[in-house]
C-alpha cells in the first residue's frame, strides 16, 4: 500500500542585492549576479562598495564585520567549498 505524502518546502528569508536593491531568494542576484546580502548587513554597511562583489575570482563578500585604521574585515563564501571565511581587506 502507497501513500501520497505532499512535501512543502518553505524558502528562508529574502536577501537583497546592494547594486540593484532588489529582493530575492538564493546566492547570487538573478540580474546581475552579485552576491546577495541580509537586510542588516546592507543596513550596518550602508555605501560601502565591497558588499556583494567578488574577491580574487573565488569569494563573495556577504557582511562587513569591522573596521579599523588599516582597513576592513568581511565575512565572505567561497561557494567552490561551501565555506564561510572571513577576509581582510587593506
Amino acid at each position: 500500500m502507497s501513500k501520497n505524502l505532499s512535501i512543502s518546502f518553505t524558502p528562508g528569508p529574502k536577501k537583497l542585492c546592494p547594486l540593484c536593491d532588489k529582493e530575492q531568494h538564493g546566492v547570487r542576484c538573478e540580474d546581475d549576479q552579485t552576491y546577495l546580502v541580509t537586510q542588516e548587513a546592507y543596513l550596518s554597511a550602508q555605501g560601502d562598495k565591497m558588499l556583494g562583489q567578488e574577491l580574487g575570482g573565488r569569494y563573495g563578500v556577504i557582511e562587513r564585520l569591522g573596521m579599523g585604521g588599516m582597513g576592513a574585515v568581511y565575512k565572505a563564501i567561497d561557494p567552490d567549498k561551501n565555506q564561510t571565511v572571513a577576509v581582510k581587506v587593506l
